[in-house]
């Protein structure tokens, strides 16, 4: 029997190059998750029946009801405690967005910046231009948080963003803004007040890791360095969290590094 355990980690590190990037936002960024216990239930519970239906297009089995609430749990535990079920109005409450939280402050997903990514490349057209970028992206490309030398941080906390204001962690949310939210329903047009919780002027940093090493057949797929550069100097202005289309959640790029060096096409075997 040979034990392949110990050429995992060497193979990833081989197989794979490394971005450093680091974002400071030019003014607020937005929360965008529903402040309530039952909001956010009903928020991910929609997710997670999207995400269900479109495996079950491509022929993935989706996750069981069983396994649906054992991830709607988790997130709801993630962000309340029983307390403030008991404690926060209901009413008031009910149009108001924030981040998840831990200990430790406020923090936005990995999944956030994917996204981002995903966008910027349908817009700048490289998913079309590369072909086999798309699938490239969907399966290899990840995000994780990291220190300030980019060194991954590893579980739970590496698939949290937290915000950074002067080099140390942002402990809470720095207020809130209203907003005037207007909708055409069946009754027809509606007016809403929408409170965000807010983060001001913080940063992000994060690493980006993308496959290297691929064979020449899949050398399109492969996210190179002028890539990576167009998708963050256009994603400034793009930005994160809610209400973009008004002015939030805009940044600059403070670092952008490739801090690895392995080729990105091998010769075939």
């Amino acid at each position: 029997m040979i034990n392949l355990i110990d050429t995992i980690q060497q193979n990833f590190e081989n197989t794979t190059n490394k971005y450093f990037v680091e974002i400071e936002f030019n003014e607020d960024v937005l929360g965008g998750v529903p402040r309530t216990r039952e909001l956010m239930a009903k928020f991910i519970e929609s997710r997670l029946n999207r995400e269900a239906k479109a495996a079950e297009k491509k022929g993935i089995a989706p996750p069981s009801e069983e396994r649906k609430q054992e991830l709607l749990t988790r997130h709801l535990d993630r962000l309340f405690s029983d307390t403030v079920d008991e404690t926060i109005e209901a009413e008031s409450e009910r149009n108001h967005t924030t981040f998840f939280q831990d200990e430790h402050g406020p923090w936005i997903g990995e999944y956030q910046v994917k996204a981002m990514i995903r966008e910027m490349m349908s817009c700048l057209g490289i998913t079309m231009n590369k072909r086999g970028s798309k699938q490239t992206f969907q399966h290899l490309l990840t995000v994780r948080a990291c220190d300030e030398e980019g060194n991954i941080v590893e579980g739970d906390q590496g698939l949290r963003l937290h915000f950074l204001r002067d080099g140390k962690v942002v402990s809470e949310v720095d207020g809130y803004v209203d907003k005037t939210a207007h909708l055409m329903t069946a009754q027809g047009p509606r007016s809403a007040l929408k409170r965000h919780d807010k983060v001001v002027k913080a940063s992000l940093r994060f690493a980006l890791i993308v496959p290297a090493g691929l064979p020449k057949n899949r050398s399109t797929a492969i996210l190179r360095d002028e890539e990576i550069s167009k998708i963050f100097t256009h994603a400034q202005n793009d930005g994160l969290g809610c209400s973009r289309s008004q002015g939030h959640g805009s940044f600059k790029i403070t670092r952008l590094e490739r801090i690895t060096d392995n080729p990105w096409v091998v010769a075939a075997a």
